[in-house]
């Protein structure tokens, strides 16, 4: 895979949280690449890192966590998505097109890669990128969205922080946009609160919201969590045709293995904070490699087992984040222990493939 179809390059990241009770290493190294144009899936357990990710690519790490060493680069550019349906503004030029204001590139040209993390969270630079490079759909919308404005007026504030454009061309935009993700009646929907809305109509929202300025990435951090099937198989079914009309990558956090095989392209499977598999969908499902993504395979409920019969659940519990064991964190539940080795070395990333890397001792050995 050659770099230019790298959008997104996150290398040893680390990103600690320091509490009175002592220092969570939410984020302990992290490797992975994001893909333009494609779907990286992240899975795993409640606790694993997978939205401290999220957060530490977008800058948004709440306090009292922090970024404390690695990289997260950005290359823009190197790819021109077809236009959408999305009207003029009013000095001619199209939503996200040669008229938009670009984020300001760390002093480069266009094209040349952005060191996220040399960048002033608060400052203009990587405030211009939020939204207009990237955009992120959380979890919950009623927690994103303000209670007392409007839908119409939270949605018209993403351009007008961004764009040169009037009122009426934002709400004009905004509209288009309300029509594009499917909730139905924008006119009347543009001046609803976020609490007269369906959880799936809110969640379509928060969509047009982060897609409003054509990100390059969009980041959705179980989107679909809180949604019942049929409303999420509607926001799957739109986020893909969106992806292929808009040509933007996407990171999809989740839970759901199932969702994994119908959204990904390529999956990062996280286990405290730490990436212990990195490989394009199809190996994942059929040539799992880590003894923690074997075990959680194994653990899916499966059409056609006979009725009643208890489900393999892997053994242990998750280690408390403030006492993590020493070496592999997964060694007190893995079937494939080694004392004396996984119990005091940390895996290293073994490369298994052109795009397939496993944080296990027992691929570290060549011919192992």
């Amino acid at each position: 895979m050659e770099q230019q179809d790298h959008l997104i390059e996150v290398r040893d990241l680390k990103t600690y949280f320091y509490l009175r009770e002592g220092t969570v290493k939410a984020v302990d190294g992290a490797n992975f690449n994001i893909l333009r144009g494609k779907t990286t899936g992240v899975v795993g357990e409640s606790g694993c890192g997978k939205s401290v990710t999220a957060q530490s690519i977008m800058q948004i790490v709440p306090k009292p966590g922090r970024i404390v060493s690695g990289d997260i680069t950005l290359w823009p550019g190197g790819y021109a998505p077809p236009s959408p349906p999305i009207p003029a503004t009013g000095s001619g030029q199209a939503l996200g097109g040669a008229g938009a204001k670009h984020p300001p590139e760390s002093g480069s040209k266009r094209g040349l890669p952005i060191k996220i993390t040399n960048l002033d969270p608060q400052g203009d630079e990587m405030r211009s990128l939020r939204g207009s490079a990237m955009g992120m759909i959380f979890q919950e919308p009623m927690s994103s969205f303000s209670p007392v404005h409007t839908i119409g007026d939270q949605l018209s504030e993403t351009i007008l922080l961004h764009q040169p454009v009037s009122k009426d061309a934002a709400k004009g935009m905004v509209l288009e946009m309300m029509r594009h993700v499917g909730i139905a009646n924008p006119e009347r929907n543009f001046a609803a609160y976020p609490h007269q809305l369906s959880g799936g109509m809110r969640q379509r929202a928060m969509i047009a919201m982060a897609l409003m300025l054509r990100p390059s990435l969009l980041i959705a951090d179980e989107p679909t969590t809180a949604l019942d099937v049929t409303t999420e198989a509607q926001i799957l079914r739109l986020m893909r045709g969106l992806q292929a009309e808009l040509g933007m990558a996407i990171m999809f956090i989740t839970h759901d293995l199932g969702v994994i095989a119908e959204m990904a392209d390529d999956v990062v499977v996280m286990y405290l904070g730490r990436v212990v598999e990195y490989a394009e969908v199809d190996a994942i499902f059929h040539d799992p490699k880590h003894p923690y993504l074997r075990a959680l395979l194994r653990s899916i409920p499966r059409i056609g087992v006979k009725s009643g019969k208890r489900l393999t659940a892997i053994e242990g519990m998750v280690p408390n984040p403030l006492d993590m064991p020493a070496g592999c964190p997964f060694h007190p539940r893995c079937p494939d222990f080694m004392p004396g080795l996984c119990d005091v070395q940390i895996p290293q990333d073994a490369a298994l493939g052109a795009r397939h890397t496993a944080a296990c001792h027992l691929y570290e050995r060549e011919g192992a």
